[in-house]
Parts: C-alpha cells; structure tokens; sequence
C-alpha cells in the first residue's frame, strides 16, 4: 500500500463507522475511493440532484441545508454525507456547500450498498443516524402551522402499521380472506425479502368478480408483478405523482432492502384537500377537456398560496410542471379512448421548461411524438389527430400553443426513433445554424407518456455523441458567451 492509500486507510480508521470495519474490509474498500476538492462556495450536492455516491470530508468544512435554505448541519472532517439519497436513489433533499476549501472522499453507490448489506455494524450506524435526521424532520412538521405539510411530509411519515404480506402460493380465496381479517385494500406478495407483487381490492373486483375468474387460482395470475417501490424519504408529493403516473394507489415503502410497509392514495388525501396533490388527483378524475380546464383554473390561487407560504420558485416551478404533466397525460388517455388503441406504440416527450420541469403559469406548449420505428405514412392520420386532441385540450387548459409550431401537430415533430435519432446527429455532427436553438428546445425533452425506454435509448445516442462533436460544443460555446447575464434593472 501507498503512502498516500496508507494515511487515507488511518485517517479512516480513526473515524467510525469505518473504524467499525475488518482491516480487510477497510484495505479493500481504501482502493475504491478517489479524492475530489471542492473550492470555498461550491455546492457539492445540488438540492433535488441525482446522487449515487456517499462522500466522506478529508479536510475543510460543510454545511448541509434541507430545503436549500435551512442548515442541519455542519460537518467536520470524518463526516460521511449524502448518505439518504444514494441510498434511497431519490434525488437529494439536502443542499450540500463546502463553507471552506475541502478535500473529500467519494465512495461509489455499489461499494456504499455492499458495506451495508455485509456489515452490521457499519449499516447500524447509518440506520440510527437517519433516525436521528427522521425524529428532526418530525419535530419540525408537528411545529408547523404553515400549511406546507405536503410539500415537508415524508412518506416513512405515513406508514402507521407493519406490512401485510402473503405468500404466493396461496389462491385467491385464501389471499382475499387475509385482506378481510385484516382490513386491508392491498396485500404484498412477498417470497423471502423480495416483493412478487401486490395484490388490490381493484384486482379482486375487475380480475375475479367481472371476469368470473376461479378463486382457486393462484394468487400470482392476478397480482400487479415486481410493483414500483418508493423510499421512505421521498416526499407525500412526489407519491402521489408516482400513483398518478402509473394509475395506481398504493406504494410498497422500501429502505434498501427492507420491506416497512404500504402507502396509500387515501394516506396522501388525508393530508390536506386543499393541497397541490389534491388538484393533481382531481386531474385523474376529468372526463373531457373542459373538466380539466375547470380544475387548472385554480392553479393561479395554488400559486399564490405557496407565495404568500415562502415556497421557493423551485418547489412551485415542480408543482406547476407536476399539473402540466398530469393535463397532459389525462389529455392523451382521453384522446386514445375517443380514437381508439394506436396503430404502433408512441412516447409524448415534453420539451423546453417543462421538460426542465420549469413550467409557469402561462409557459406554453413545447411537445414531440416519438413513434416506434414499425410505424408507417398510413399510421399519420391517427397521430395527426393524436395530437390535436392533447394540443386543443391543453389550450383550452390555459397553456397557449407554441409561436414557432414545436409542437406534436407540427409533422416535422412527429417522427420515429430512427429518424430523431438522425436528426440528433445531423444537429451534433454537422451543425448548421439552428443547431444550437434546436439544442436548447430539444435537448430537454422527458417522456411522459408511453414508457420512455425508446427515450432513453435515444438519450443514450446523445450522451455518447455530444462529447465527441467539437463543432457542435464550438457553438454551444458562442451562444453562451454571447448571452449577457442582467445585472442590473438597465
């Protein structure tokens, strides 16, 4: 081992929980860190970013504020942090600023997942750390009379009872009978630690009852499989998008690997009516665009509610795109249930501050289809009127279309992956003039609707081009040197 490997391996050994580990763990573990410094006024980790690594200060100095705006605490060397986020893979809710010059110690996620999976010790002290950070977060939403408790309420807040589980080998009646001993409108299909599925009132209903399906069936041929889990530290608000987003309503809470338990639709409700979650829900609930137009028409009040509330223009500008996103996605069931299935699969991407999730009361429309490469000229007609239906709806919503046509009912912005994809790298590999404005429309986009994995793979192609287009970054370069940033009202 290195001199410099050997004054990281005692540094660590003199700071639990580190000191807590084998020195074989700790010689092994030693070779996978790097070091990073930060200067004086960097923020580390962004509030509402994407972290999958936990740090650990060598020198210098942190603060660490929840919310952006309310320091926790300030970490001296020794500290780990960013442990909620990597390891409930929810972006972070904490702002993390170096106060001094700092040098630090970034573990990736895996070997941060592994220690915790094969060390007790080493996870026990992490385990009662978030407890401390939990029984705080707690403290402050019983002392709040703001109104804001769906925008601070933690889902692990919500979990009231031990999970409900059955195996599944039971049947149906057996699986049934459970849920009514127990008063539950859902129960987890669990084998060993692992969640098979989840099994709803709902399912019962539709799957057995109206489809005169045999209660003697397994309980698995009607189960929702591998459900979509959410960590205990994400907030109420961003449950019920999930719910909203796949048409469920209930969450299987998870930490790690740790089954705590279930939230539900009515959980989040209780909370408050007259919350944003609430409008969000009402959305679900329209039949027809000018019902959705009733409903967004309280927006305007929502707003200045969370003004007069000291929300930031983050937590508005999110809950804001959370309703645009929410329109648009009833806008587009509603459209395939008046024009029938569609003839190929699609994905609606949304561009620009709604795709940067920075829509505002009056931003308008910026929409693309992204169709499977099966579709064909024949297929237009129905996309074609896909797309007025959603366009139409969300006018009528309050959204105004776009002046420069970036819009699904545009035919250039309908297209499949493979010609976005050529588009994408003509506008990277031989930029002409519109390259940059198309860049900074459509390089944005996020998929709403349809499942996103054809968006993903077309993010990928671009994540692989972009750095290898001087070009392009050239004039990337320009426009942003060319644009002056105000610094003053003239």
């Amino acid at each position: 081992m290195d001199v410099e490997l050997r004054e990281i391996h005692d540094f660590l050994s003199s700071h639990p929980p580190y000191s807590l580990l084998s020195a074989k763990v700790l010689d092994d573990l030693v070779g996978r860190l790097h070091l990073r410094y930060f200067r004086r006024g960097t923020t580390i980790i962004e509030l509402g970013a994407a972290n999958n690594s936990l740090y650990i200060l060598r020198s210098g100095a942190i603060d660490i504020y929840r919310g952006g705006k309310d320091l926790v605490e300030r970490a001296d060397p020794g500290s780990s942090f960013g442990t909620s986020s990597v390891r409930s893979r929810q972006p972070s809710a904490y702002k993390i600023v170096a106060i001094e010059d700092s040098l630090v110690l970034v573990m990736p996620g895996d070997v941060f997942h592994r220690l915790l999976t094969g060390e007790p010790e080493f996870a026990e002290f992490f385990d009662t750390g978030q407890k401390d950070v939990m029984k705080r977060a707690v403290a402050e939403l019983q002392g709040d009379s703001g109104g804001r408790i769906v925008l601070k309420t933690r889902v692990g807040d919500l979990v009231k009872r031990e999970p409900i589980t059955a195996s599944p080998d039971l049947t149906i009646r057996q699986a049934a009978k459970i849920m009514t001993e127990h008063k539950v409108s859902a129960l987890l299909i669990t084998e060993g630690d692992r969640i098979r599925g989840i099994l709803t009132d709902r399912d019962l209903r539709s799957k057995v009852v109206a489809s005169s399906v045999s209660r003697e069936q397994p309980v698995t041929t009607i189960m929702t499989s591998d459900p979509l889990t959410i960590a205990p530290t994400a907030l109420a608000v961003e449950a019920m998008l999930e719910m909203l987003g796949i048409n469920v309503h209930h969450l299987p809470v998870v930490d790690g690997d740790k089954l705590l338990g279930l939230v539900s639709s009515g959980d989040l409700m209780r909370l408050e009516t007259a919350n944003p979650v609430f409008l969000v829900g009402d959305i679900a609930k329209q039949a027809s665009p000018e019902g959705l137009a009733t409903v967004t028409g309280r927006l305007p009040l929502l707003v200045a509610q969370l003004i007069e509330q000291d929300a930031s223009a983050d937590e508005i500008h999110r809950l804001v795109t959370a309703v645009s996103d929410a329109i648009s996605d009833r806008l587009l069931k509603l459209a395939e249930a008046e024009l029938g299935p569609p003839p190929v699969p699609y994905e609606w991407l949304v561009l620009g501050s709604q795709g940067r999730y920075e829509h505002g009361l009056g931003s308008d429309q910026d929409h693309v289809l992204l169709l499977d490469d099966a579709a064909t000229a024949e297929d237009d007609a129905y996309f074609a009127a896909l797309a007025e239906y959603v366009t139409a709806g969300m006018e009528t919503c309050g959204y105004p279309r776009c002046p420069g046509e970036v819009m699904a009912t545009n035919p250039r912005w309908r297209q499949t992956l493979k010609m976005w994809t050529s588009d994408f790298h003509r506008w990277l590999t031989e930029p002409e003039s519109d390259a940059v404005l198309h860049a900074q429309i459509f390089f944005d986009f996020r998929c709403i609707h349809g499942g996103g994995q054809r968006a993903e793979t077309l993010r990928d192609t671009i994540r692989s081009l972009a750095p290898r287009s001087p070009r392009f970054l050239g004039h990337l370069a320009t426009e942003a040197v060319e644009r002056q940033p105000p610094i003053g009202f003239f």
